[in-house]
Parts: C-alpha cells; structure tokens; sequence
C-alpha cells in the first residue's frame, strides 16, 4: 500500500473540497467514499493478514495436522481471527480519525503542507498499529509452534526467553521457568493467552522448551506407593508380602505416590492384575502372568499418561519396569502398540522406539514405500530414520513384543534410545 499516494489524494480531496465551499461534513464523506472505492483499508488488511496466513501455511504440517493437539488448533485458528477483528477495527476507526484531523485543521485555517502533515501523522499511526497487530501475530504464531512441538516431544516445562527488558510482565518472570499449566494461569494485562503472546503487543519473549530430564527423574525414586493387595493373591504369588508389595510397585513402572490396585482376574488365578493411578497417568493397568507361582510374562494392557507431562516420563515408567521384570526372570512383555490421533494414543510408534518388536504385518507391509519392502521385522523399520518417519506418519496399530533376554534385538535398541535420549546417563 502506497501510503505517500493516499497521504496526497486525502490532502487534494480537502483543499479541493476548500476551494469550492464544501463544507467539512461533506469533504469528510468524499474522503470516506475515495478511501471505500480505493479499498484502502481492505487492501492494507488483507496484505497484513496475508503475511499471517502464509505463516500459518508453512506451520500447517504440525499446527492443524491430525497429530496436533486439538487446543493447538482452534488456538491457531483463534490467532488469525483475533489478527483479522483487530485490523479490522483499526480500518473502522480511520475514517473517523482522519475525520476530526481534517475538522480541527479546517477550523484552524492551517496550510495545505500543515494539513498534509496532519492526515500523514494520523495513517502512519494508524500503520503502526497495524504493524503492531500483525508483528504481535506472527510472534504468537512461533509461540504457539514451539510449545506444540514441545509438547509432541514431551517436554512440559518452559523458561521465559529474551532480550533485557523494561516491560513489568517480562522483567517478573525473564529467564524462570514454568509448566505449560502455569504460563496458561498467566496474565499479561495486554493481550492473552500468554502462551501466544507472552507479555503482549510487541513482545519479543519466547517459551523455550525446558529439556532437564531430571523434572521426570525426580518421578521415579521408588517412594510414597500405596499397594492395595486382594489376599488371594499372596497365596497364589511364591513371594513374601514385602517381596510382592515391591515387585508389584517396580514392575508396574509406576511413578512416586501412585495408588496401586491389584486384584485376581475372575477368569485366571495364575494372573493378577495391576492398576496405576497417579496425576499424570489417564488409565494404567498391567497384568502380570504366573507360571507355578513365578512371574514369567508381562502385558501393558493399558497406558494413557496425561498432557503435559515432564519429558521422556514415559521412558523411565518403561525403564522401571524392563530392569524389574530381568531381576525376577522374566521373559517378554507383551502390547498392543495402539494408534489413536484423536484420542492420543501414540503407542505404535513410542512403543517401536523403546524396542518392541515382531515380524511385519500384512497390512504395514502393503502400506510401506518399496524401499523398505525388504525389512522383515518392526525392528528394520526402527532402525531406520526414514523408515521411522514414514511409520510416525503413516504407521497403524500393531501387536508387540519385547525379548527382555541379553543380547536381544529389543534391548539392543532399547538401551540405544534409553543412552540416545538421555534418561541413561
């Protein structure tokens, strides 16, 4: 938009208007209709809102995919509609504006180069406001990116980045770090959510994900569990109470302070069932398998952890429970490694990366690219990087394995992610 242009025709459409007698009711109405036919105001948004647009174009992939978390999305959506009423409202006020300025300069007799300067100081405020609109916008569009990348990855934590700051909101919580619960409790007195827009308009702070593993460390110290035991189970389990209380706390994986139910499934009395319950963790059950009252199979027949939740917390449930189930002999472990974008269970692909594996199903296989058609087994395709990003993409559910003896395919890569990721140290 040429504002040189615009500033020019408004000034020849008042003194003109001047010159013939109009009077300023009527020289603002003539500036009104040439701003309406020029589509100045439609013009001026929509390049703004374009760039917008554009940005979230290139975002898509991840802000509106099917992987996305649905809060992301409808925020996402939310950033383009708050952008487009704001420009939307600066286009309703210009005329108006520009309305007193022409007004005051007419009543004051200045000069045409006066008035010029006038309706000039009033679009480039007006341009400043849309810039700050849409400069704030693309801001809370790389906000928004981060912190759902982050929390795909896991990672829940956030420390409030940037440059030296006078702004109160920025200068309070600069370089401290918050759960993404508490940066959503926030309030910037400006222009929320926080965590899009930080400490509001123009803000250049960022939420960089905070990727200390020892918030999920500190999960997992083998304290505060309360094991609720059916006592036909003791009778049934070659361990002693105390024995059984611990191997049900170590073998379920479950995190400090969990709630531990264990019952008798009705229909065999050489299992026994174990329920998780814990904040962080939606729905947990594993049911642990006898053979002459030893353990010898473990089914992780059910987990759901909530979001957000420290990073890599899944890795040292897991952990726990591969180091407890080779203490006591134990052979594999069993799933079904679950896929369900909606409802967000990722388990076909989280469980490929810990090490589970089996021979490829008809229906995978009729799926996968010609390049991996050789692989025979789920642990080709995840020792592959592009065969692990065609399966992140494209995989479905699947039923796993995990070979807990030395030397086998599943601890190999186990430990390799485990080391990889750094939940080994």
């Amino acid at each position: 938009m040429n504002l040189r242009r615009i500033k020019r025709t408004i000034r020849q459409i008042v003194t003109d208007g001047i010159a013939s007698g109009k009077s300023v009711k009527q020289i603002n109405s003539d500036v009104e209709k040439y701003l309406k036919k020029a589509r100045v105001l439609n013009k001026w948004k929509e390049e703004k809102l374009n760039d917008l647009q554009n940005t979230a174009k290139k975002q898509a992939k991840f802000m509106f995919s099917s992987t996305a978390l649905p809060d992301t999305r409808k925020a996402t959506s939310k950033l383009l509609e708050n952008a487009n009423n704001e420009f939307a409202a600066v286009g309703d006020s210009l005329p108006k504006g520009l309305g007193k300025t022409i007004k005051r300069a007419i009543d004051k007799g200045y000069s045409a180069s006066k008035l010029e300067s006038m309706i000039s100081q009033r679009l480039n405020g007006a341009e400043y406001i849309a810039r700050t609109i849409s400069n704030t916008s693309l801001r809370a569009f790389d906000r928004r990116s981060v912190i759902q990348k982050a929390l795909e990855s896991e990672i829940s934590h956030f420390r409030y980045t940037g440059p030296a700051t006078e702004r109160k909101f920025c200068l309070k919580h600069l370089n401290k770090v918050y759960s993404i619960e508490q940066i959503r409790q926030l309030d910037n007195g400006q222009i929320n959510p926080v965590e899009d827009y930080g400490g509001g308009f123009n803000c250049h702070h960022t939420h960089t994900p905070e990727v200390d593993l020892e918030l999920a460390r500190n999960y997992f110290t083998g304290k505060g569990h309360d094991v609720d035991i059916d006592d036909e189970i003791y009778a049934n389990v070659k361990m002693s109470k105390k024995e059984l209380n611990k191997f049900v706390r170590d073998i379920s994986g479950a995190p400090d302070n969990s709630k531990l139910i264990v019952m008798m499934p009705s229909e065999n009395d050489e299992a026994f069932e174990i329920e998780v319950i814990h904040p962080l963790v939606k729905d947990c059950y594993r049911t642990v398998f006898l053979d002459d009252g030893k353990p010898y199979l473990l089914t992780n027949s059910l987990l759901k952890l909530e979001r957000p939740r420290p990073r890599r917390f899944g890795a040292f449930l897991f952990g726990k429970q591969v180091e407890t189930a080779r203490k006591n002999g134990m052979k594999y472990i069993q799933c079904n490694a679950y896929r369900n974008d909606e409802n967000y269970f990722n388990g076909y692909y989280t469980w490929l990366r810990f090490g589970y594996d089996a021979p490829i199903p008809a229906n995978i296989r009729r799926k996968m690219p010609s390049q991996f058609q050789s692989f025979e087994m789920m642990s080709d395709i995840n020792a592959d990087a592009a065969a692990r990003e065609w399966f992140k993409e494209y995989g479905i559910s699947w039923d796993a394995t995990f070979m807990l003896n030395d030397g086998s395919t599943s601890m190999q890569q186990f430990n390799k992610y485990m080391k990889e990721s750094g939940v080994i140290k």
